[in-house]
C-alpha cells in the first residue's frame, strides 16, 4: 500500500501559558510565529513556524493542569548545531541531558518546554538510519 502521508506537518502542544511558550519557541528556538488564532478578540493560540511546510501548533489549555493522556511524548527537531543549542538553552536555565550518538546513528539530547513537553534535538550523520536505513540496536 502506498503511504498518502507525505511528511510530519505540525505537533500541537497545550500549554499553561503561551507568553512563557512563546519566548521559548519564539524567542530562544528562533522560531517565528506563522499566524495566531484569536476566540472573541482574545488571542489563545499561534503557529510557530519550523519551515516551510512544518508547524508546531500551540493552544492555551483550558484544563489545569493538562492532563497526561493527552499530551505527546515527545516530539523532535532537528539542529545543526547540537552543542551550540544545547549551551544556549541550559543558559537560559533549562536543563538538558548530555548529547549522545543513539541507537539511530544520530547524535541527540533532550530537554523540557516551559510546559514539561519533553523535546529531542537530533543531528543527523552520515550514518543515520533515517537515511541509510537498517536496524537501529539498542541495549536498554
Amino acid at each position: 500500500m502506498v503511504s498518502m502521508i507525505t511528511t510530519l506537518a505540525h505537533i500541537c502542544l497545550h500549554v499553561h501559558d503561551l507568553a512563557s511558550t512563546r519566548a521559548f519557541y519564539g524567542e530562544l528556538l528562533g522560531l517565528p510565529i506563522a499566524f495566531e488564532f484569536e476566540r472573541r478578540g482574545r488571542p489563545f493560540g499561534f503557529y510557530l513556524k519550523v519551515d516551510e511546510r512544518h508547524f508546531i501548533e500551540v493552544f492555551l489549555s483550558d484544563k489545569t493542569p493538562v492532563e497526561g493522556p493527552a499530551r505527546i511524548a515527545h516530539f523532535c527537531l532537528e539542529t545543526a548545531d547540537l552543542h551550540g543549542l544545547r549551551d544556549r538553552l541550559t543558559a537560559a536555565g533549562h536543563p538538558c541531558t548530555e548529547p549522545k550518538l543513539g541507537a539511530d546513528k544520530s547524535w541527540q539530547f533532550w530537554c523540557k518546554d516551559p510546559d514539561g513537553n519533553n523535546i529531542e534535538f537530533h543531528h543527523y550523520t552520515e550514518d543515520s538510519r533515517q537515511f541509510k536505513g537498517g536496524v537501529a540496536r539498542v541495549d536498554w
